[in-house]
């Protein structure tokens, strides 16, 4: 067929080399006839299990492209649902060729003397085995109330220096947290002469922000008397929007220094560096030559308010902003620029007062705002002395209305409730009558899924586990009823424990979730710290070996993927023409379901 050449289009003086190589490669293919052949083969593997000797396959020009085609890619997409990379299994022998490998033996190339395997277990439960206990009533249950956390306001402060912690209110764990509630008043008694006891919001014993020296952790808001060696600091919790005036307040951005000194005591002085008083402005040696600066002096002396021609500086002037200037004699001469008005802020970027921030008052003085505290969810209390004495403030807001477990629990990634539960995996709860929908109080629960998704999963369902009357439902570790010296089925299969089991918020709850009793030690230690209690371990009920606890909401094989409720009989009828539809009730003349401890499950049909 026919070619055109675009470039005889051209001028002459422009049919060079260059350009007809460029045309070629592109105009020319859209302006020439196609040249098209017609092909009848197929294209793909030829060792599948359907191929046929006879089928005809399109010839490839290389080996590879005739062993490896249409093989599986790697499709990678963005938040736009673009794509970022495809690479197929040819890219990949390509890539590895082109850095030097050796692409001819793909067994070569791609085996490997160990894999990696994931079972799906949870891996602390398989390691640390030692530290789980079989507990078939789970933990002691933990009261989760939308109340304050308590009746006892005041906090006993204990100082142990040489052991590096603090005590309170004789609770024998050491720099333990401590949780408070929004509006309420506390009050932290210390008796400790030359170790001053510091509320803070970071953690340090120099008492100045990490990442700036003049911003002080000490100043919070709602504190009295912090820093007590010796008496009463009371702590009245403020809400969080609390602080929002200064906090919203309309900002005009950084000015370089706040000037305490009286402005006649810097305006017409002479600027020699380090010759005089002179040599620093604020507690800056930086040249002050065009520098924005305000005077945050509140002296309503007139001398203090002269400048450097000897006038008096105008009353709408003197908090305003002004510009440092040196002449040429070396004095500095204020420029001013503009008013501040009021209720707004300012932030310095130098000096004494680098990273604070002022505002313009209804007196019409730029004043020093607080420190912003208010909303902080954390702070620490801290020895002055003592690094190692420290510990963590929680503070949690005032309920107000009650607990919504639907929307203020389910499905978070943590939660910690008013009355300071912090809520942990395996951790027994019952909620009172502060908490809503009403189907939740007064029940058990227990926690799963912190992390990740919240869940709370029944008790009720758990011990809905079906009553051992065969040998065979005991655990495979486990001896036999009659070596047990049973003479009759166990009332309830979780007395024996079980190493193979599923994590308890699988959403079918089969058996091995709703046997599942393995219970952290440090669980049941927080349990009686949040009950007051003293740390039971039954040491007979430590695991002796690995558990495998396998993930939740694994499928099982022939199984259902949602549970739907616990029945305690089923009866199997035929109606009219061999339908068969499925009752549940209860028969009150069986022994085992009049037991409210178990949940038998009998198959009975009627034909």
């Amino acid at each position: 067929m026919a070619t055109r050449k675009t470039l005889n289009l051209l001028p002459s003086i422009f049919q060079t080399e260059t350009n007809k190589k460029f045309l070629g490669a592109t105009l020319d293919q859209l302006v020439s006839e196609p040249d098209i052949s017609k092909f009848n083969g197929f294209i793909g593997r030829k060792f599948s299990p359907v191929n046929k000797p006879s089928d005809n396959f399109i010839n490839e020009p290389t080996v590879s492209r005739e062993n490896y085609q249409f093989e599986p890619a790697v499709v990678i997409k963005n938040t736009s649902n673009g794509i970022d990379l495809y690479a197929d299994y040819q890219d990949l022998l390509e890539k590895v060729a082109n850095h030097g490998g050796i692409t001819e033996n793909h067994n070569r190339l791609f085996e490997s003397e160990y894999y990696s395997f994931n079972p799906r277990i949870n891996f602390d439960k398989f390691i640390n085995y030692t530290r789980y206990f079989w507990l078939p009533t789970g933990t002691d249950p933990v009261t989760v109330s939308a109340g304050t956390p308590g009746n006892d306001r005041t906090f006993v402060i204990t100082r142990n220096d040489p052991g590096g912690y603090a005590t309170i209110n004789q609770d024998s764990t050491p720099n333990s947290t401590i949780t408070l509630v929004r509006g309420a008043v506390y009050k932290f008694n210390v008796n400790q002469p030359g170790a001053k006891f510091w509320i803070q919001t970071e953690v340090g014993i120099d008492g100045f922000k990490d990442f700036n020296q003049t911003i002080s952790t000490r100043d919070i808001i709602g504190i009295e008397n912090n820093g007590a060696e010796s008496g009463t600091i009371t702590f009245t919790v403020p809400d969080k929007d609390s602080q929002d005036y200064y906090f919203k307040m309309p900002s005009l951005g950084f000015i370089d220094y706040a000037i305490s000194e009286p402005f006649s005591a810097i305006d017409g002085q002479f600027w020699v560096n380090g010759n005089n008083a002179m040599d620093q402005i604020e507690g800056s040696t930086r040249y002050p030559q065009g520098y924005y600066v305000v005077f945050t002096s509140t002296s309503t002396n007139p001398d203090n308010w002269i400048d450097y021609t000897g006038n008096p500086v105008p009353i709408d002037k003197r908090h305003g902003l002004w510009k440092i200037t040196i002449n040429q004699n070396s004095k500095i001469q204020m420029e001013f620029v503009r008013t501040i008005p009021l209720g707004y802020k300012i932030r310095i970027n130098y000096g004494a007062n680098a990273g604070k921030e002022f505002f313009k008052n209804s007196g019409d003085n730029l004043v020093l705002s607080p420190p912003i505290t208010a909303p902080l969810s954390t702070l620490f209390y801290q020895d002055e002395n003592n690094e190692s004495i420290v510990g963590k403030i929680n503070i949690v807001d005032f309920p107000g209305n009650a607990i919504n477990v639907n929307s203020d629990i389910l499905g978070k990634v943590t939660y910690t409730s008013p009355n300071g539960v912090v809520f942990t995996n395996g951790l027994t709860v019952v909620f009172d009558n502060t908490v809503f929908p009403n189907s939740y109080r007064n029940s058990k629960y227990i926690i799963e899924g912190v992390g990740k998704s919240i869940k709370l999963i029944d008790i009720i369902l758990l011990e809905s586990v079906e009553s051992v009357d065969t040998k065979s439902s005991v655990p495979f570790d486990q001896e036999p009823f009659d070596t047990l010296g049973l003479d009759q089925p166990i009332a309830n299969s979780v007395a024996i424990p079980d190493y193979i089991v599923m994590n308890k918020s699988t959403t079918d709850l089969n058996a091995w979730a709703r046997g599942n009793r393995w219970f952290h030690e440090d669980i049941i230690a927080k349990a009686a710290e949040y009950n007051k209690t003293t740390v039971k371990i039954d040491p007979t009920k430590r695991a002796n070996r690995p558990i495998i606890e396998f993930e939740e909401d694994l499928q099982l094989f022939n199984s259902g993927k949602n549970f739907l409720a616990i029945i305690d009989r089923a009866d199997t009828n035929f109606v009219g023409t061999g339908e068969k539809i499925l009752n549940a009730y209860t028969d009150v003349n069986d022994k085992y379901v009049n037991d409210a401890s178990i949940r038998r499950l009998n198959y009975i049909e009627n034909k």
